[in-house]
């Protein structure tokens, strides 16, 4: 089944945040058929193998790996590139921008009862991704 929604979360050495942080993702949008993609930028420390074990638990999960460090910005591009749904959230880990100490993902999981439409901006013969490249020589799954 193609997903409605893809929650894109690029992580770099977030170890101890990421799994809480898809946990939170996957319980939020129970119920809708979503995908949650992590796109790790070549971490040094335990974040893939802390999001591989999850893959049973979550299944919607999908983690995508940089083999050298890209950047932020490259890493959520990926993510796009890679994302099966119409629809996209971007997520970062908890407290990595909110000085405050609040999720960074509470601020989108309103989401989950948002209709979207784009059929009146479409333009014939492209996509929303199409300009984005798959990126698979970077990339591994």
């Amino acid at each position: 089944m193609t997903p409605d929604v893809a929650i894109v979360a690029p992580v770099l050495n977030e170890e101890g945040a990421a799994a809480p942080l898809a946990r939170e993702i996957a319980a939020a949008f129970a119920g809708t058929a979503f995908e949650i993609i992590f796109v790790d930028d070549a971490s040094t420390d335990g974040t893939v193998a802390s999001l591989t074990a999850l893959k049973s638990e979550i299944p919607q999960l999908r983690v995508l790996s940089h083999a050298k460090n890209a950047g932020q910005s490259r890493a959520l591009r990926s993510g796009i590139a890679q994302a099966r749904a119409a629809i996209m959230l971007e997520s970062t880990p908890p407290d990595k921008y909110e000085p405050t100490g609040t999720s960074a993902f509470s601020r989108v999981s309103t989401a989950r009862s948002m209709t979207c439409s784009n059929s009146s901006t479409k333009r014939r013969g492209s996509s929303p991704r199409s300009s984005l490249p798959r990126s698979g020589k970077s990339i591994s799954q």
